[in-house]
């Protein structure tokens, strides 16, 4: 069942990717693809995608932000059941 908190979590994550990878994130060719696959997220990727922001900026590795999101975006676009984002594992329980 999809939640308000889930719709916010995906809204602020959403943002994150037009923050830091605007061109992709607007393009013709991916928006559509973008939205598909970060709604197919559970939560818990949405946390992590956010908790990955927020470590960089405290750890002064804001560019990495850009090149990770571009990454994982592309991992969760091509459905591989192998897949792991990089940004796993950084949000906090």
């Amino acid at each position: 069942m999809i939640t308000k908190k889930y719709l916010k979590k995906l809204n602020k994550v959403r943002l994150l990717f037009a923050d830091y990878c605007p061109r992709i994130y607007y393009s013709k060719n991916y928006h559509a693809n973008i939205e598909v696959a970060l709604a197919e997220c559970d939560e818990e990727t949405l946390d992590d995608f956010m908790a990955f922001e927020k470590y960089c900026k405290t750890k002064g590795l804001g560019n990495l932000i850009s090149q990770t999101f571009q990454h994982d975006i592309g991992g969760l676009m091509s459905s591989d059941k192998h897949f792991v984002p990089r940004v796993a594992g950084f949000r906090e329980d």
